[in-house]
């Protein structure tokens, strides 16, 4: 009998794609069984805890020892973060009071304790879209494992094979990565976790956030995942396998071809230039975009200073962090955004209230504006790493006048502060805007006075005008890039960004996307910048594309009435050249 393929949509978390057999972790310990313990039980059952943490302690020692100093470097950080977590007293203290008060187990322990304190974190925010949330789901999962000695060992196996799990640590990882593994699939987990850090840094192919595909897998079935689409399909057959085989040849060579020859111009088919930047989230994340021939850092996200962090991090830290950065890629442009959580991720040492549409509440620079001092460090630390010239600010979230005067006012006064100080720091660096509310849009002739460029971010952009979360799949239809609304205001965008001089970048996911990279340059975008691992598609991508012929489409399709009609009319587009990817 034959087996049809199935095919699964995820997250995106680590470009690349892997063919081979699947090794399922499926238990998941959602329902612990609450099993209770005799007072005379409980020191043994202390232990047990305490050995369990001590295992892991070892294990994650002896991983750090065996590391090289560049993966000490990449992945060591992210790994620290479990070791600080389980060597964290407060937290071995609840769980051995909860043993002893309670009399249960230490798996039933674990999981009271943990739930406990993510429900503080879900009382500021929404947690399960928190990367620190992530992490302790995690560590859960890992000391649940070992205390049921349910913990697999993959060393046995004699060939590569693809790990399918529900959630994953660092440590795990790494380890896994030792082992012949070759791909990651998860149920949980995003693209910031630090998990998903470590499978990019480890050029690790990854797709995340698949509810039940432990069930839909069993080891040893022969699965293909797409890290590029975030796209798993399990059971394929023979024409899946030969088109996979050769998207992955032709991925490898790519990337081989762009780290040897290190393109530094991206040339479309007409010869015209675009400036192709990098989108990072941490510090580890910079050499890959420099051996990929990124023109500059288009974004860089500061979240991950703050999110993981009991304390605020020093003015000092950050300007360290920054200037590494700064230093890898100058002279190239180094774009810093400044702090952009509230809503769904909020600092643990900030308390803040609990928030019913947290989406439209207090984000970004509404959050910065409502903490001062925070926000003053982290422009002081940006400034100072800009001495060499080579730094620009990046405010999120703008949605009116009142907030661009008031982040003026801030960044001269850290400029004086600075000058005070004696400390160097650019006096005519560039300040730009986040295009992602759509009020700003109307007023961007009044915005234009006071700042230096713009910079597009589709992805939230595209939710707050169709009102469509684009993570949540039933609504995936209605989030489209393609759209009517969406493709005339990305040309009102561009006709006004033109008209006022000021140059205008691209950094959501349409600059990562074939058919949102032909409209965005039919309409006259010029600067998209993008995740690393996506530099070279996008190579191979524009060097087939005339853009004087992608202008055409554009005239075309800005009138059309429907998504429909427009997706036809870019595929029909694509279809007349070839793309290896």
């Amino acid at each position: 009998m034959s087996i049809h393929s199935k095919t699964f949509k995820g997250i995106k978390v680590s470009a690349g794609i892997a063919i081979g057999k699947a090794v399922v972790i499926s238990h998941t310990f959602k329902d612990v069984v609450l099993r209770r313990i005799n007072p005379d039980e409980v020191e043994a059952e202390k232990n047990r805890f305490i050995s369990a943490i001590r295992l892991i302690t070892e294990q994650t020692d002896r991983l750090l020892a065996g590391m090289t100093p560049k993966e000490l470097k990449k992945i060591g950080p992210h790994i620290n973060v479990q070791k600080m977590l389980l060597s964290d007293l407060r937290f071995a203290e609840d769980v051995l009071n909860i043993i002893s008060s309670e009399l249960v187990s230490s798996e039933v322990a674990v999981t009271r304790s943990l739930d406990r304190y993510l429900k503080q974190l879900s009382s500021k925010e929404k947690s399960s879209l928190n990367a620190r949330s992530m992490d302790i789901k995690s560590i859960e999962f890992l000391l649940l494992r070992i205390l049921s000695g349910k913990i697999r060992d993959v060393s046995i196996l004699s060939e590569e094979f693809i790990l399918v799990t529900h959630d994953i640590t660092p440590t795990e990882l790494y380890y896994y990565s030792k082992q012949r593994m070759i791909g990651l699939i998860t149920e949980s987990g995003g693209r910031n976790s630090h998990a998903s850090i470590v499978a990019r840094s480890l050029n690790i192919p990854a797709v995340a956030g698949i509810p039940g595909i432990t069930q839909a897998i069993n080891t040893a079935d022969k699965v293909i995942l797409d890290g590029i689409g975030g796209i798993v399909i399990v059971h394929p057959n023979q024409k899946q396998i030969a088109e996979y085989s050769q998207k992955r040849t032709s991925f490898c060579l790519l990337i081989e071809s762009q780290q040897v020859n290190r393109q530094t111009e991206f040339l479309s088919r007409d010869d015209i230039r675009v400036s192709v930047l990098a989108n990072i989230d941490f510090p580890e994340e910079v050499d890959i975009a420099k051996s990929l021939g990124a023109d500059g850092i288009g974004l860089l996200r500061t979240e991950f200073y703050f999110i993981e962090r009991p304390r605020t991090p020093s003015e000092e830290e950050q300007f360290k962090s920054y200037d590494y950065i700064a230093e890898k890629f100058y002279p190239k442009e180094v774009t810093i955004r400044t702090l952009d959580v509230g809503g769904e991720k909020i600092p643990g040492f900030i308390s803040h209230q609990k928030e019913e549409n947290p989406a439209l509440g207090v984000r970004a620079i509404r959050f910065c504006l409502k903490n001062k001092n925070l926000f003053l460090s982290q422009i002081k630390a940006i400034l100072r790493a800009s001495y060499r010239g080579n730094v620009r600010i990046l405010i999120p979230m703008i949605s009116k006048m009142e907030e661009i005067i008031e982040t003026r006012r801030l960044i001269e006064e850290a400029k004086q502060i600075l000058t005070d100080e004696n400390k160097r720091f650019d006096p005519n660096i560039k300040v730009g805007i986040m295009l992602e509310i759509p009020s700003i849009i109307f007023i961007m002739e009044d915005v234009a006075k006071h700042i230096d460029f713009f910079s597009l971010g589709t992805n939230d952009l595209i939710q707050f005008i169709m009102a469509a979360d684009r993570g949540n799949i039933e609504l995936f239809d209605s989030a489209s890039s393609l759209s009517p609304p969406i493709i005339r205001v990305l040309y009102t965008i561009i006709e006004k960004a033109r008209s006022l001089n000021k140059p205008i970048y691209v950094c959501g996911e349409m600059a990562a996307e074939e058919e949102d990279i032909v409209v965005l340059l039919g309409m006259g975008y010029r600067h998209l910048s993008m995740s690393p691992i996506n530099i070279p598609i996008f190579m191979n991508i524009i060097k087939d594309i005339d853009i004087k012929k992608a202008e055409g489409l554009v005239k075309k399709i800005i009138s059309y009435e429907n998504d429909s009609d427009i997706i036809r009319e870019v595929e029909r587009f694509l279809s007349e050249k070839d793309n290896i990817i």
